[in-house]
């Protein structure tokens, strides 16, 4: 008989921390799946996957001003320690981006030291942000796997993203 799963919501870092260090110590293992929100089929998946592989997933929605590039900007940027992978981070979609990157390692480092998970699950969309994050893993010894999904694509073949919002049908 399968349990009933309910969905908790946590605003707190604290709460979140809280709760991840009890299901650690229940020997629970753990996934998470860090977001911007605007969740479409492509989180879907890596929320379905996490679910196969691990007793409880935590969803992350955290809308990182350091994220959006032009056109997209929030008007305040957090002020805070930060991490970067400049090796990585400083070409492809890092030269138009030039902070991006430094958002997304400081804050899934983050997200990684509340919820100390057994695995993460990143899009394989976002390539060079998962060789970034993956790097990141490796270099700071965050004890952490991070795994790799496929792309989940809409009719057209075109990647699923909350970013086709910008795209005109041409």
């Amino acid at each position: 008989m399968e349990m009933e799963k309910t969905m908790q919501i946590i605003h707190s870092p604290e709460a979140l921390h809280s709760v991840c260090a009890e299901w650690r110590r229940q020997g629970l293992k753990t996934a998470l799946v860090p977001t911007m929100g605007y969740y479409h089929a492509g989180h879907a998946s890596l929320i379905s996957y996490a679910r196969s592989v691990a007793d409880k997933v935590i969803v992350s929605l955290f809308v990182n001003p350091t994220q959006f590039g032009p056109n997209e900007d929030l008007e305040a940027y957090p002020r805070a320690t930060w991490v970067e992978v400049p090796a990585l981070a400083n070409t492809l979609c890092g030269l138009s981006r030039p902070i991006h990157f430094r958002g997304v390692c400081t804050v899934v480092l983050k997200l990684f030291m509340l919820a100390q998970p057994s695995l993460a699950v990143f899009g394989e969309k976002d390539w060079q942000q998962l060789a970034i994050i993956k790097k990141m893993v490796s270099d700071l010894n965050v004890p952490v796997e991070v795994v790799g999904r496929p792309i989940v694509r809409e009719a057209d073949g075109l990647a699923f993203s909350s970013r086709n919002v910008y795209l005109t049908p041409e």
